[in-house]
């Protein structure tokens, strides 16, 4: 499962790299979608590998820091997220364009939308932060947790679909191996992120 989980986490750092050099400097208001949501897949994608592994670890120090990094993650790639949707929300507003018009723009709309959803409940979902246990929901802790993993796993794949629709979009300059670079990645990672959500079992306690 290690070699998976790594494989997974390096094919999303590659697709960010490999995607957001193609923005960098953000010249334009425009360049700043592809640029923050390729970061944000990278981020949101390794969070979502350690988020499926912590399932399998016993409660103790180790499950606690790698949800601490779980958590750090998804702050640093939801950020990046949102920063990249109000981009292009902003820059269709100033050209006078339609939104949401694209599969991309409804896909990559809908996945934005889980994944505000998703990282609430992931806040409440996490004991080290005591939000259930301030508003008396300790009773609601397993609908929480079960509900922040489906919701989880739909935004970052619903991001990854919303990505590969623009991979070779004209704006990176790549020609078709560039592209077949950030396909591949993009979905080496999906893949490895599908196999461990489906394999990875969880602690005998949750059983």
């Amino acid at each position: 499962m290690t070699s998976v989980s790594t494989l997974a986490s390096s094919a999303f750092a590659v697709f960010a790299f490999w995607m957001a050099r193609a923005y960098v400097p953000a010249a334009t208001l425009f360049a700043w979608h592809p640029l923050c949501l390729s970061a944000a897949i990278g981020l949101c994608g390794a969070a979502s590998v350690i988020g499926v592994r912590v399932r399998a670890f016993a409660p103790g120090r180790e499950r606690v820091r790698a949800l601490w990094c779980h958590l750090a993650l998804n702050s640093a790639g939801g950020a990046a997220w949102v920063i990249g949707f109000w981009a292009i929300y902003a820059n269709k507003n100033n050209l006078g364009k339609a939104h949401f018009t694209s599969a991309h723009g409804k896909v990559g709309a809908a996945a934005t939308m889980v994944l505000v959803a998703t990282y609430a409940l992931g806040l409440f979902s996490f004991n080290a932060l005591g939000l259930l246990t301030r508003l008396d929901m300790n009773r609601r802790a397993k609908d929480v947790k079960a509900t922040h993993r489906v919701a989880s796993l739909v935004a970052i794949f619903g991001g990854i679909l919303a990505a590969s629709m623009r991979t070779g979009h004209d704006s990176t300059g790549f020609g078709a191996a560039g592209r077949a670079v950030a396909d591949v990645a993009l979905f080496a990672g999906a893949g490895a992120l599908a196999f461990l959500a489906a394999t990875t079992p969880a602690w005998k306690i949750e059983r």
